[in-house]
């Protein structure tokens, strides 16, 4: 899995804390757009996602309309940043960290 979350959040303390005035502490990025998730085996991943909000009018079983709000998140497949395919390499840091496939003899 990339680490361009992190490396985008240290670049942009670094530029915000180059244009502060002199004396200026405690810089805090918050990076929005960005989710944790928990996959099928315990792990955590740390995928890009965006909020999307639906609002739209429907009909009352009494006549009449109502205001309807549904609210959910589109999850990218990809990283935003370096174009990582957030599955492939998930799988490759599960398999890095089961350790080598060796068979000893005995």
């Amino acid at each position: 899995m990339c680490n361009c979350y992190s490396e985008m959040k240290e670049k942009l303390s670094d530029h915000f804390a180059s244009k502060a005035p002199e004396g200026s502490t405690e810089i805090d990025i918050d990076l929005k757009g960005y989710m944790f998730g928990i996959t099928n085996d315990g792990g955590m991943v740390h995928r890009a996602s965006h909020d999307v909000t639906v609002k739209y009018q429907a009909p009352k079983k009494g006549g009449g309309m109502k205001n309807v709000t549904n609210k959910t998140f589109l999850r990218a497949k990809h990283c935003p940043f370096c174009g990582v395919d957030y599955a492939k390499s998930e799988e490759a840091a599960r398999e890095a960290a089961a350790g080598p496939d060796i068979e000893y003899l005995k």
